[in-house]
Order: C-alpha cells, then structure tokens, then sequence
C-alpha cells in the first residue's frame, strides 16, 4: 500500500517540462490498426503452449492486460479523505514475455473506489497514481509495444461525473510525461452504458458479455443472450466514440440455494461432487461438498452457462450490420480452458 503512494514521488521526479500534449498531438492516437485482439484477465501472466498456438493460429496482436484493481480499502472504515482510501490490489505477476505487437494496459476500478474518489474529489491524484503503477508495470517487466492505456469500470448513472473526471485527470496526467504523451486512452463501455453519454476518452471497447443478471436463477444464461443484447443496439449508431467489440468465449458455473444466488464457479467441471443433472444446464447437488474452494449443500442448484458459438456469431452479426466490419475483435479472455471450447474454424470466423 505505501508503494502505490510512493510512486507518486517518482512520477513527480519523471514529468515532462513541456505541459500537455496539444489537441492536434493527440489527433494521430485516437484511431488504431484493427487487429485480431484478446483480453488477458488473471494475476499471473504465464502462457502455456495452448495459449501461445492461439495467438500464434489467429494473428492475435493485441492484447489488453489486467494490471490490477482499484479498490476501496476495507481497513479504513470511516474517513472518507484518507489517501490510502482508495488502493491497488490483486496486481499480475509476469512470468513470461508478452509475444503480440501491441499491449493495452487495462485497470479495472471498482465503484466503491469511484464513490470514495467522488468524497475526496482529487481526481489529479488518483489518476497520477493509477497512472505511475500501470506503466511501472510496464517498465519493469519489459513491455513494449504499448500506445494505449485503458480504465474498466461499469459506472452508473451517480457515478458517470467521478469516471469521466477520473478519464480527463489520465489525459491530463498523460500529456505531462514523456512516455505517455503519444498514448491514447480507452475505457470500456457496458450495453446499458451505451444510452447514456460516452466518457471522455479516446476510444472505447464495447463488453459483448454478461449481459443478463447472475441473481435470477430463472435465467437461462447470463453470460451473452441475443434477446438481452437486442433493445441496445439502436444506440450503437449515436456512440460518438470509435467502438472495437468484446465478446466472451468462458463459462461458468452459478450456485443458487434456495432461489438466492451464492457464488461463482470458474472450474465447472462438477465430477468431484454427486449431482442430480435437471435440465437447462442446471444440477442438483446431492451431497454437500466443495468446489473452487467453495462449499456447496445438499439441494443447491448449480446451473452451467457457456459462451455458445452460434449466440455469439448471432450477436456478432447483428452489431456488424450496424457499425460495419471496422473495429478490431476482441476475445475474452485469454486461457486454455475457454480456448478448447471453440473449433479453429470457429475461432477463426469470430475473428474474420
């Protein structure tokens, strides 16, 4: 914690003398090459073999990487001004180089670390230490091939304001360094983000997933429906932001108990506990016992969700009919696991 702010020192010590970046400097960043891409989303970077032949297969250039999250602190209870409020967690660890042209450092911040910010108001402070730690990262672990920083948070309408400051202190606190003034910056963008007034950045990356609620256990899959995507896609033509396009390839396990939903499973191999399999993915457990490190009971329903080819494809070709082909394909997210449940063929069609 005493690291994050820390390098603030330093990024004191490291800024360019020449102020910000001019409207004009920034022109030539806020488009970039439409590549094949994917998201990097777990804390230690480490490819295996299945991983690299998939980039390697299907051209993947981009990739944008979870750095870390921006959390609230949940040991400080009470003063709302401290500076350690708000601070890093769950940051990657690089084991192994990055093989693609082009990486996006990506930092997810939480909304409760939003509405601390929103009480303190130095937005110039976070976005500077947000800024130091992201490209220290980057520094440290020998990463090149960076032209691009990006913020994931699913604000709402009370948090809109803080995000979009915390959006213009990055670009602000960009244009003051050397090695950032030629970047551009991005944020992600949920559906129901899409109705409201896009934030004030460079670019945006539209997350084509998760688009319906985990809590319902009457829902059939949370993670990408047709049906739930449909009522926002008008909005794609008012976003005034250059939008690439996100869409899932995972599954996952959702745990309800008497019709509440309980957690999360990313391991939905179910061998390990005795189940009743019901229909619509759903399994009833018969004998409590743990999975994921997580406990389940006698009567809990699990119900499994996919990423299904022919959803995502449907999806995919009904936002094409909108916006057309000129955005980059962004494949979330990157791993073994979600990469066997696709043919080649139909990785490459996503991609095409």
């Amino acid at each position: 914690m005493k690291l994050f702010h820390v390098l603030l020192l330093i990024l004191l010590a490291s800024c360019s003398n020449g102020g910000p970046a001019t409207d004009e400097a920034r022109q030539g960043n806020l488009l970039h090459e439409e590549c094949n891409s994917a998201y990097y989303w777990r804390t230690v970077f480490q490819l295996d073999s299945t991983e690299r032949q998939f980039l390697e297969t299907h051209n993947v250039e981009r990739l944008y990487i979870r750095m870390f999250d921006v959390v609230d602190n949940p040991r400080i209870d009470g003063d709302e001004m401290r500076a350690d409020k708000v601070v890093p967690n769950a940051t990657i660890v690089f084991k192994d180089s990055v093989p693609v042209a082009h990486v996006v450092p990506t930092v997810y911040i939480t909304l409760e670390a939003l509405r601390s910010m929103m009480l303190n108001e130095n937005f110039g402070y976070w976005a500077r230490l947000i800024l130091v730690r992201a490209m220290n990262l980057c520094s440290y672990n020998e990463i090149r091939g960076v032209e691009e920083i990006q913020l994931d948070c699913d604000w709402t309408e009370g948090t809109r304001l803080a995000f979009f400051k915390l959006c213009e202190a990055m670009i602000e606190g960009m244009a003051m360094r050397e090695d950032t003034k030629d970047m551009a910056l991005s944020s992600t963008i949920r559906l129901h983000q899409l109705k409201q007034e896009m934030p004030p950045v460079d670019r945006g990356v539209l997350m084509v997933y998760n688009t319906g609620s985990f809590l319902n256990p009457q829902a059939n899959n949370s993670i990408l429906s047709y049906d739930d995507v449909k009522p926002y896609l008008k909005a794609l033509n008012k976003a005034s932001l250059h939008l690439d396009i996100a869409y899932p390839i995972y599954r996952w396990g959702l745990v309800y108990r008497n019709g509440s939903f309980k957690g999360l499973l990313h391991d939905t191999d179910l061998s390990r506990l005795q189940t009743e399999k019901l229909k619509d993915g759903r399994h009833k457990v018969v004998k409590e016992g743990y999975i994921n490190g997580k406990k389940v009971m006698a009567g809990d329903i699990i119900r499994i969700e996919n990423s299904d080819y022919e959803t995502v494809s449907k999806v995919k070709g009904a936002i094409e009919e909108i916006i057309g082909k000129e955005h980059s394909t962004i494949l979330y997210h990157l791993s073994s696991e979600n990469i066997r449940n696709y043919e080649e063929v139909e990785i490459n069609e996503l991609y095409k």
